[in-house]
């Protein structure tokens, strides 16, 4: 399988490529760290990683990476959306603006850009599977920042959104809830059972032979999210500082 990730040289998008390469898929990554991308590159089998530079949140960047794909015979199968950024756009009681803009550039507009980029190919084949990585941040707003739950909301949607859109197409959008995993984002207690990148790697790599549109990934972390949607923001607040902190 042909298997574009986005958000390739770092975090579970960097443990999706070298998962899926080592399992004998052809993966081009898209990420903005062009020496992150050689060193990737140069630590896998000859042949099976290709990469192109660039930022998703830029339009030009997202059409000559797609280009460069196309003129080295690459068409991909599926499309793993992996790309996000947390920008911390509250602070000492106030909000930056700037920052929370930046956050929905690369999350939300960033997305949008590349499932246009691939879109058009994957109707005219009639088969093709967007994986879009989101959050249980989705659910409620967080004390760190504005904008990055905001973001996640409006991603799942998006991706919900098209699948709605494209059902009889072949064209099949699948949204991955993902739970409390280890990166520097995480703030979290050190006992907490959050999962590391190759083992949410593990896991989405399972959904491209899928054809669900919904995932919860690690069970525990995002089961308590989903039940906890009874709650007010405020009862949220105090359970996750229980339970997280």
């Amino acid at each position: 399988m042909n298997i574009c990730i986005i958000g390739a040289s770092s975090g579970i998008g960097l443990a999706l490529s070298r998962r899926l390469a080592g399992e004998g898929h052809r993966v081009w990554g898209i990420a903005r760290r062009k020496e992150a991308l050689q060193s990737l590159e140069r630590s896998l089998p000859a042949g099976s990683f290709q990469w192109s530079a660039g930022d998703i949140s830029e339009v030009e960047d997202m059409a000559s990476a797609t280009e460069t794909m196309r003129s080295k015979g690459f068409l991909a199968d599926a499309v793993i959306i992996a790309a996000a950024i947390f920008n911390d756009d509250l602070k000492d009681g106030r909000h930056d603006f700037a920052a929370g803009k930046r956050v929905f550039e690369v999350n939300v507009f960033g997305v949008m850009h590349c499932i246009e980029m691939f879109l058009d190919d994957f109707l005219a084949k009639k088969n093709g599977h967007f994986v879009i990585l989101s959050s249980i941040a989705a659910f409620r707003p967080g004390s760190r920042g504005i904008a990055y739950p905001a973001t996640k909301a409006a991603v799942s949607l998006v991706s919900r959104g098209f699948g709605l859109a494209m059902r009889g197409t072949g064209v099949l959008f699948s949204t991955v809830y993902l739970g409390p995993v280890s990166s520097p984002m995480w703030e979290g207690k050190a006992g907490f059972p959050v999962i590391t990148p190759e083992q949410a790697a593990e896991k989405i790599s399972k959904i491209l032979v899928s054809r669900r549109s919904t995932y919860y990934i690690p069970f525990f972390s995002t089961m308590i999210a989903r039940m906890s949607r009874v709650l007010s923001d405020r009862m949220y607040a105090r359970l996750r500082n229980i339970l997280f902190k």
